[in-house]
């Protein structure tokens, strides 16, 4: 091997073992072991990816469901210890969802999953029979936590739950890979909903930036996207839009310091 390729070679290792290091978190001493089926509802291939990760790592069983009727039939079908379910769910949103189990007379705990965990909105969810909500980017400590209380221990010890601070961000370059995927396609969406005024859109697409871009070390973006969706909501779109402006710039920067970044 010559000089100038061991030089290369070297230099590909590094940058591959610095994108690890990008997204390593402290993460919780030990995990639990777990035996169980989980259900996880949601639309969004990246926060699937998100989830399925953590979970995986408690050694339960993960089934997916993409729309609220789908999470539906699986649950009539398929005995479940835990439901994880997104709001914002398609054909049937996670609402209406979970008025469909009780009137099965399907009492798996159901926990909602949501951005907006404002004392409100988690009234309201319990009100409409969820067990309890979860937010995203996923705060670790409270998602073992929750996992603990409805699944079996497959060991004698159970381990200690991480601290309320740490939060999960992606660990693996190939979780990195799909999240800039769908940001490229996100941030195409985010200028063709501004030209056509399509405020719907810019709600979801937002929603979905909001709760993965943090959990992939990407704080400013989520804080964007929440502010955004915020004004967006309370139907301030001149306003919201102009946000959406200023969010999808600051997309156009971060998929294109990633870009520099890879190696060759």
């Amino acid at each position: 091997m010559t000089d100038d390729t061991a030089t290369k070679h070297y230099q590909k290792e590094r940058t591959a073992r610095e994108e690890v290091e990008r997204f390593l978190v402290k993460k919780p001493t030990q995990l639990f072991g777990l035996s169980g089926r989980i259900l996880l509802a949601t639309d969004s291939a990246t926060i699937q990816k998100l989830i399925t990760v953590a979970l995986e790592k408690t050694g339960v069983t993960v089934d997916i469901a993409e729309s609220g009727n789908e999470a539906l039939r699986k649950a009539v079908s398929v005995q479940f210890d835990l439901i994880l379910m997104d709001i914002q769910l398609p054909i049937m949103d996670g609402e209406e969802t979970i008025a469909c189990l009780q009137q099965f007379g399907i009492n798996i705990p159901t926990y909602a999953l949501t951005e907006n965990i404002s004392p409100s909105h988690t009234e309201k969810h319990t009100m409409l029979g969820f067990s309890g909500t979860l937010t995203a980017p996923l705060n670790l400590g409270h998602f073992y936590q929750v996992l603990s209380q409805h699944i079996q221990d497959a060991s004698t010890n159970i381990a200690h739950v991480a601290s309320n601070e740490s939060r999960f961000i992606v660990t693996t370059l190939k979780l990195k890979a799909l999240f800039f995927n769908e940001l490229n396609k996100q941030h195409v969406a985010i200028t063709d909903s501004i030209a056509n005024l399509n405020y719907d859109n810019l709600i979801k697409i937002t929603h979905v930036i909001k709760g993965t871009a943090g959990s992939v070390g990407y704080k400013d973006l989520t804080e964007m996207a929440d502010r955004c969706l915020t004004l967006l909501r309370q139907k301030h779109f001149e306003q919201g839009a102009q946000l959406c402006v200023a969010l999808n710039s600051q997309i156009a920067a971060v998929i294109e310091e990633n870009e520099k970044r890879q190696p060759e």
